[in-house]
């Protein structure tokens, strides 16, 4: 994959960042998320954030579960899980893979595969969020046919009064 953006920072950085992806996507009514329970949901809603005044319908598959699929929506103060949804019929024109799923244990990138051929019309795009190389790490990128592939380096300091 050819980088195109480098060295933005933080969450601003990671936000701007899915911004960009968003836009150069012509056609996007059905955006998917894909990701661990509580670890990715919050990212998630970032994500969310960046693309909550377009017109799209916006859905969570928790792992790769297409039958536990939730549409989201978007309420007062944050990000809403809603009711159960089913996508086996709908065209998904975005889906977007969150780098926790790679995470040792807890998905394997053929089942990933199997879901986007599920959810997947000839337009779909691919879209993977990571941090620390996770996708490239764990092998996906070599599975997965990441359409855009969105790396986020986190630097942590912790400080205490002495």
């Amino acid at each position: 994959m050819k980088q195109i953006e480098s060295d933005t920072r933080g969450i601003k950085g990671l936000s701007a960042s899915f911004k960009k992806i968003m836009e150069s996507i012509e056609h996007k009514t059905t955006i998917v998320f894909c990701g661990l329970p509580y670890s990715c949901t919050p990212i998630i809603e970032f994500l969310v954030y960046v693309i909550r005044k377009q017109p799209c319908n916006l859905f969570y598959i928790p792992y790769t579960d297409i039958s536990k699929a939730r549409s989201i929506h978007l309420g007062e103060y944050t990000m809403e899980l809603g009711e159960c949804a089913e996508l086996r019929e709908k065209k998904i024109d975005v889906i977007v893979l969150m780098g926790g799923l790679a995470m040792p244990g807890k998905c394997k990138a053929s089942d990933a595969q199997s879901m986007i051929e599920t959810l997947s019309n000839e337009t779909t795009k691919v879209v993977g969020v990571c941090f620390m190389n996770m996708f490239q790490r764990a092998g996906w990128t070599d599975i997965v046919p990441f359409d855009y592939l969105e790396n986020s380096d986190m630097l942590t300091k912790l400080f205490v009064k002495e």
